[in-house]
């Protein structure tokens, strides 16, 4: 839950579309938005848990701009998914009436809120709808819907109600990527990268009933339809007994717009094995059969050796790059620092990551700067004895982790020897006992 300062170079925008509405939003801010949802979406199976925030930044004209959030607090009792309880709409109403009293949204106003959707579409439900119509009144008030996906981007929905009231309640064909942040040669804010559209499964095309090729007329440069019959290709008698047969050429002729004349050649029947494979052609001679199942054979070995290379090298390739990967276990150092903890680790860990985080005893996470990250530390503020903290960072194939306890030391503790018995005192005598001289 950033409030962000950084320079124009780390906003990002987008127009949506058939609207002149713009929103300019902070991109570590939106990073954060993704890492928390997808912190949800894998926290259990079949979509996880659905998250939400307030969007706090400034109303500008003919759009919004984005700086900061704050996550909705849900019971979530009807289930993982974000439908909000009576409880919890009054909760988030004292959130948005107590957001002008925290000092990090000072001049900052509630301009919407974020939803993630992991089990629908990017698109407000009924109850969404209500629900912003009541609580986020008034023009240029936004919708942002997120969806989480394993093996994609994650995908973002922009939705707003404009100056004569109407409330846009479809992104699914308007969705958008994060782009990345410190983008060079870059001023001002990116544009937002445009999310693919699944094309829809369409059949194979259909094969026509007839072929409209034509073949070559006998006079030199002209052509004309093809309206002879296919030719044949007659086998003479061999040594070996195999009588004569007519065998049609039933593979169709190409469409040319020019054939020189030349004269005929007879070409032996044996070149071309494959017209023997049409259907309803004759076998070949017995003589050649076994040469042509070798050359079969010699293809498919072939085949299948070049296959065998090509996984060997892309298997090499992979755990190559898998081994350029950090270690996915982040050792972690604390030192105390008066009311502070000085939390130190190896920077190669941070230092190339797409987003790192500390948490503090199950807290939300808190995003590292790029100068924390390049150098391997930070600092926590945190005065109990008892304090458990998690470094969380995201890589290209992998996130890596590590957890740290700190246990403050105790003071010892000032105790007195016990007093000596004295065995000349004499002591009171028991009921029922006799005294001893």
């Amino acid at each position: 839950m950033t409030t962000s300062t950084t320079p124009d170079a780390d906003y990002a925008f987008w127009t949506i579309p058939g609207t002149a509405f713009t929103v300019t939003y902070s991109l570590a801010t939106f990073h954060e938005i993704e890492f928390v949802v997808n912190e949800g979406y894998r926290r259990i199976p079949h979509g996880g848990i659905e998250t939400g925030g307030l969007l706090f930044g400034r109303i500008e004209a003919g759009g919004v701009r984005v700086e900061s959030f704050r996550p909705i607090e849900c019971e979530h009792a009807s289930g993982p998914s974000l439908n909000l309880s009576p409880k919890d709409v009054a909760g988030l109403e004292a959130q948005i009436s107590s957001a002008p009293g925290d000092p990090e949204l000072s001049g900052l106003v509630v301009v919407g809120w974020f939803a993630a959707h992991t089990r629908s579409p990017l698109k407000m439900t009924e109850r969404e709808a209500q629900l912003f119509n009541q609580l986020f009144p008034g023009p240029g008030k936004i919708t942002v819907l997120v969806k989480p996906e394993r093996f994609h981007p994650t995908r973002f929905g922009f939705l707003f109600r404009d100056k004569d009231g109407r409330l846009l309640t479809d992104a699914t064909t308007a969705a958008i990527i994060l782009p990345g942040r410190g983008i060079q040669g870059t001023e001002g804010p990116v544009p937002s990268i445009v999310a693919p559209i699944d094309p829809p499964a369409t059949g194979a095309p259909e094969r026509p009933a007839s072929d409209s090729l034509s073949k070559p007329a006998a006079s030199k440069g002209e052509t004309r339809p093809k309206t002879e019959p296919q030719p044949e290709i007659r086998v003479s008698p061999d040594s070996s007994g195999y009588s004569s047969r007519s065998v049609p050429l039933n593979v169709p002729s190409l469409a040319l717009e020019h054939v020189p004349d030349t004269p005929s050649l007879p070409m032996p029947a044996a070149q071309f094995p494959e017209v023997w494979n049409a259907p309803g052609a004759q076998l070949p001679p017995a003589r050649l059969r076994p040469r042509l199942d070798d050359e079969r054979k010699s293809y498919g070995a072939q085949f299948a050796l070049v296959l065998l290379i090509a996984a060997v090298l892309g298997c090499c390739v992979g755990y190559w790059a898998y081994l350029q990967l950090p270690s996915a276990i982040i050792p972690l150092t604390v030192r105390a620092q008066q009311e502070k903890l000085l939390v130190s680790w190896p920077p190669v860990q941070t230092s190339t990551s797409a987003f790192a985080a500390i948490r503090v005893d199950d807290g939300e996470p808190l995003a590292l700067s790029s100068t924390e990250k390049q150098a391997g530390q930070t600092s926590v503020a945190s005065g109990a004895d008892d304090v458990k903290i998690e470094l969380i960072a995201q890589h290209w194939l992998r996130n890596s982790r590590g957890i740290v306890r700190f246990i403050r030391a105790g003071q010892p503790r000032s105790s007195s020897p016990p007093a000596a018995l004295n065995l000349n005192q004499s002591l009171p005598a028991l009921p029922g006992s006799q005294q001893l001289p």
